[in-house]
């Protein structure tokens, strides 16, 4: 299917091709609506998960990876806007979509002041979603990704070389900046722990261990969870999710 927009030609096939291995969440309140969009959904993507109120779309989100989020603004209890604005405090990459029937410009400021990526109104046509895809799909394939996503739900930001879960930004100390840039500088990276103690420590004439087994215990104790695994005599592994 070519459909023509402002003297271009924009090839259905090639966005499903960029959105094919992508998972979306869509949510919904009205019965009907979500399962004639979600049937349409499903032509672009691998997977599209569904469901009928804000709250469920959150933990849906939690429960799985999902790339784009498409939602309604007026649903019961949390609307589409406050759904939207937690689910980038979980995860500030994910692309996220409004259809809505609300063309009033505090919808759009606030849309834009969470990050959506893009607003369809009511009723859409193919051609709107289309634009909307082609728009994601290009800023993906141009922009180099920022995060990194671990075990556990905790999220690397590599160029602020911050760790955050859920929006929160955790401490850290020098050492446990370098140990984890060190883990995390190619993927299922494995580092010995003497490499370790040469990043993180000038006075290496004598390799001890157990300064590094020190640094990764009290970094595990402050974030409640063991991020790093001990690789039997290799060394350590960030794990990732």
């Amino acid at each position: 299917i070519n459909l023509k927009r402002r003297g271009c030609i924009m090839d259905i096939n090639e966005i499903q091709a960029q959105t094919r291995s992508m998972r979306a969440l869509y949510v919904e309140d009205d019965n009907e609506v979500r399962q004639q969009t979600a049937k349409i959904l499903r032509l672009f993507f691998h997977q599209v998960t569904d469901c009928g109120d804000a709250q469920e779309g959150i933990d849906k989100f939690k429960a799985s990876k999902i790339d784009i989020v498409f939602t309604d603004i007026n649903m019961p209890g949390i609307n589409g806007l406050e759904m939207l604005e937690r689910i980038k405090q979980i995860d500030p990459s994910a692309k996220t979509v409004i259809f809505s029937a609300y063309d009033e410009s505090k919808f759009f400021t606030k849309a834009i002041s969470i990050g959506v990526d893009g607003y369809i109104l009511k009723p859409f046509t193919t051609e709107d979603l289309l634009s909307v895809l082609e728009k994601i799909t290009q800023s993906i394939e141009t922009k180099p990704a920022k995060f990194i996503y671990l075990s556990g739900d905790f999220v690397w930001d590599k160029q602020s070389l911050t760790l955050s879960k859920a929006g929160e930004i955790i401490k850290l100390t020098k050492n446990e900046t370098s140990l984890l840039q060190l883990l995390l500088s190619s993927s299922g990276r494995i580092a010995s722990g003497l490499e370790i103690e040469n990043e993180l420590f000038e006075d290496c004439d004598e390799y001890d261990d157990k300064r590094v087994r020190n640094i990764i215990s009290r970094f595990h104790r402050k974030i409640g969870y063991k991020l790093i695994e001990n690789i039997y005599s290799q060394g350590y592994r960030i794990k990732w999710r």
